[in-house]
């Protein structure tokens, strides 16, 4: 089993790209004018404060997405912006549930209103993969899975899809694409499952008990990570049968009782010592498969992430790096004699550098 090498090439560029952050502005607000700008590292003004709230950037490393207020025509100037203040894509927007998109390793998604397809934009403002996709995710470790050939569907009845509110792609082929749009999976399934960063090239197929293999354009298979694999059987495996659950704690527990107000633990012994009776009375419920537990991936990050806001859990727009630092939510429900559920409750678990680690408890009595 080897890397593939452009890949980590690709890697590479990035991974020095995104920790270079001697260039990076950060966005700020002018409370007089309600209005956002941009300063560097030396707290010097590069932006002043012109744009409104639909702007989402945090931070502009090479290329955002900006709105300026409404002119005396009630026209709003929503456009892409390099810092070199180049202006274009006005007519090109993507917006994905009404937020603009973010970028990512150096690219940017844009949407041809006329086509009804997507592409992306690099940091020269160029479309460098043109607009031929139905939908694609960010990139990825120099990877997207784009969705091409699709028909759109509403998901309510219309005369035309005009009046449509809501609606799905149906059909259509999903692929795997790099940064110069090959084709490196064909008949790829969306997923927000994998480690894109432990790609590896193989042979054949190899163990899927944490893995996931995709047949490659190339004849040989693209190895993944499968997150939900690696939690499940490290759930089950290691902390499940542990002796030490200290030692599997996030830096700081957040727990609740009854759904009563949470409670900050910022030292998990203390949480263990004050809630032992009945955290280790159910937690002995599930090892001994008393009580079949359901696993969800969620999105809420440890109070402890959530202040913190850093780069190293957030994209340069706010969004919280679930591709890096993925959580899982151990739910077991408890049902009546009619089987509906009456209470759950709750784990949740979140993969730091160390492994995974359990920072919230939510338990009933």
């Amino acid at each position: 089993m080897k890397k593939l090498p452009v890949i980590l090439f690709i890697f590479c560029i990035i991974f020095s790209f995104s920790n270079s952050q001697n260039d990076l502005w950060k966005a700020y607000y002018d409370e007089k004018k309600e209005l956002i700008g941009f300063k560097d590292k030396n707290n010097k003004i590069k932006i002043p404060p012109k744009f409104d709230a639909f702007m989402i950037a945090k931070y502009f490393n090479k290329i955002i997405v900006v709105s300026e207020p409404p002119d005396s025509m009630n026209n709003y100037q929503i456009y892409y912006l390099l810092k070199n203040e180049l202006k274009f894509g006005k007519d090109s927007l993507f917006n994905f549930d009404n937020t603009p998109d973010c970028e990512s390793e150096g690219f940017i998604r844009f949407h041809n209103n006329k086509t009804d397809k997507m592409g992306f934009f690099d940091v020269s403002g160029k479309a460098a993969i043109p607009a031929i996709y139905n939908f694609t995710t960010p990139f990825r470790n120099g990877m997207a899975i784009a969705l091409m050939n699709a028909e759109k569907k509403c998901l309510h009845p219309v005369n035309n899809m005009k009046e449509c509110e809501h609606w799905d792609w149906i059909n259509g082929k999903e692929v795997l694409i790099d940064t110069n749009n090959n084709i490196l999976v064909e008949n790829f399934r969306w997923t927000d499952e994998l480690d894109w960063f432990s790609i590896e090239i193989c042979e054949n197929i190899g163990d899927t008990s944490v893995k996931d293999f995709f047949s490659g354009t190339s004849g040989k298979y693209y190895s993944f990570l499968n997150f939900r694999k690696e939690f499940t059987d490290w759930f089950n495996n290691v902390f499940l049968k542990s002796d030490d659950i200290l030692k599997y704690c996030f830096s700081e527990i957040t727990y609740y009782q009854n759904r009563n107000k949470d409670k900050l633990y910022k030292n998990p012994r203390k949480f263990l010592k004050e809630n032992s009776k009945i955290f280790y009375s159910k937690l002995n419920d599930i090892r001994k498969n008393l009580k079949e537990i359901n696993i969800f991936k969620d999105d809420l990050a440890p109070e402890k992430i959530l202040n913190q806001q850093s780069l190293k859990y957030y994209d340069y727009c706010g969004n919280y790096k679930s591709w890096l630092f993925p959580i899982f939510n151990i739910v077991v429900d408890y049902k009546n004699a009619e089987g509906k559920i009456v209470c759950q409750d709750h784990y949740n678990f979140i993969r730091t550098e160390k492994g995974y680690r359990l920072f919230l408890v939510g338990l009933h009595d």
